[in-house]
């Protein structure tokens, strides 16, 4: 429960609970009155008696006695059920509050087992990432030379704690000269089927082709940094718990000083 809806139950409460003390005072002062003014008549009901027992020629104890004793008798039991009404007006307002009391501390009880339920489940999610699979690739590539195809190599490596199971590998390439403005679209599949990479295991390399040779022009433009090659793809797998993850990789080729080596965009390369 939030701290709104909190500050409101308790605002709703402390009314209720004023309406019936308000309620209490209220039936304990109309009991009062009724009693007060049941007393006065009976005190005017003996005067009269004895009034008129003092007019009667056959006066005596005797004669107005049963009147009075009935009329008493029948004022008493006026008295106890209005009594017995404040009593019940009474009990019936605490068994309200012990409902209200009741009820709000079954609401704090329920609120302390959804925070219960909401620790275990967040010590659960964090043994999860704990234990996961984690993979991660690297990227190199071979065979750059001018009359070949060039190889682009994705090393990858699982860092996690357990296996990475039914592990495929996507990507694409493209020359191009602007790696940062021309999209990708991840068209070729390569590695073959499905495969399990242990935790902590030795990196799998799956090789990735280039589709066509490099020329003299082509290495002379990237040399002068004209072009280059782009490399990007991801990795689909599922950890031991049976939830899928991606791991999304981009690079693109460099050559310095007659080396070629591969570097990867920063802010292209995420995972999950």
């Amino acid at each position: 429960m939030s701290d709104f809806k909190r500050r409101n139950a308790s605002a709703l409460g402390g009314v209720a609970v004023g309406l019936g003390i308000l309620l209490s005072v209220v039936v304990v002062a109309l009991s009062a009155s009724a009693v007060l003014s049941i007393y006065e008549r009976r005190a005017a009901l003996r005067e009269v008696a004895r009034a008129d027992c003092r007019q009667s020629r056959e006066c005596s104890p005797e004669i107005y006695k049963p009147d009075v004793r009935a009329a008493i008798a029948a004022e008493d039991v006026v008295d106890l059920g209005v009594i017995q009404i404040v009593l019940g007006a009474v009990g019936l307002i605490f068994i309200g509050l012990t409902l209200a009391a009741t009820r709000d501390a079954v609401r704090e009880a329920n609120e302390a087992t959804e925070a219960a339920r909401e620790a275990m489940r967040i010590t659960e999610e964090h043994g999860r990432r704990q234990l996961r699979a984690y993979v991660s690739v690297k990227i190199s590539v071979k065979d750059f030379t001018v009359g070949k195809k060039p190889v682009f190599v994705c090393h990858i490596t699982n860092t996690g704690q357990t296996p990475a199971r039914a592990l495929e590998v996507f990507t694409a390439i493209r020359a191009t000269a602007d790696p940062q403005q021309h999209p990708v679209h991840i068209i070729d599949r390569n590695g073959g089927s499905r495969v399990s990479l242990g935790a902590n295991a030795e990196p799998v390399a799956v090789n990735a082709p280039a589709g066509s040779e490099i020329t003299s022009a082509m290495l002379e433009d990237c040399k002068a940094g004209r072009m280059t090659w782009l490399f990007a793809g991801y990795l689909r797998y599922y950890d031991v718990f049976g939830r899928r993850h991606f791991t999304l990789f981009r690079s693109y080729l460099k050559v310095r000083n007659g080396s070629v080596s591969m570097t990867m965009c920063r802010k292209h390369n995420t995972a999950n």
